[in-house]
Formats: C-alpha cells, structure tokens, sequence
C-alpha cells in the first residue's frame, strides 16, 4: 500500500510539472508572437532565456519519469500515464524550440518592412496555443 501511495504522489507532482512546462511553452508562443508582430527584440530575447528552462524542466521530467517506473514497477494505467508523461515533455521541449525560432525570426526581421502579411503565422501560433490548453 505504501508504494500505492508514493506512486500516487509522484505522479501528482509529475502531472503539475507537465502543466507547468505547457503553460511555459503556450505562453512564450505568445511572446514570440508579440515580439514579432510588434517588433520586440526584448521579448524576443526573454523568449530565447526561457528556452534554458524548458530544457532543464524537460529533463528533470524524464529522470524523474524514468526512476518512478525503474524504483517503483508501476503496471497497467500507472505505466501508461508515465509513459505518456515522457513523451509529452519531449514534444513540449520541441514546441518550446519552435517559440525559440519565431522569437530569432522577430530579431532578423526588426526593422525590415514586412515581407508578407503574418495572417498565417499567428493563425498557427495561435492554434498551436490552443492545442497546448487543451
């Protein structure tokens, strides 16, 4: 029953920490976002200094995901979920990589006449935000 419990517990904090790096990663979408629609290279910059964040909560989830199944042997739907807890944080760090390219995009183009209209790129920023809330 005791190891029930520690389990429970760990996947409580591993589902915070999941939500926590979702909500980093929708958030600096927007930034980079912003700082390209409104050419902010410092909002471009802080995008670019959460990135070090991101990668760290990312591997802290995956070595803690991967000691609860080493430690812990969890079986059936406990170890889907891990599973599951452990994917999802590579795709975030991912996305949160994708914020990082729009953020070094905001910085080239900044102080250039617009190319083309950004109707798209927010479109897809602004789906890839709601995809991230759901």
């Amino acid at each position: 029953m005791e190891t029930k419990n520690f389990m429970e517990k760990e996947l409580v904090k591993l589902r915070r920490d999941i939500l926590d790096m979702a909500s980093r990663v929708e958030g600096d979408i927007g930034k980079a976002l912003a700082a390209l629609k409104n050419e902010d290279r410092e909002l471009a910059d802080e995008v670019k200094a959460n990135d070090t964040i991101i990668n760290t909560l990312q591997l802290k989830i995956e070595d803690e995901t991967a000691t609860a199944i080493a430690t812990q042997h969890p079986v059936a739907g406990d170890m889907r979920e891990l599973i599951a807890i452990f994917k999802i944080a590579g795709n975030l760090e991912r996305i949160g990589d994708y914020a990082v390219h729009l953020a070094r995009a905001a910085i080239k183009l900044s102080g250039e006449p617009p190319f083309r209209s950004l109707e798209h790129i927010e479109k897809m920023a602004e789906t890839g935000q709601m995809m991230l809330r759901s």
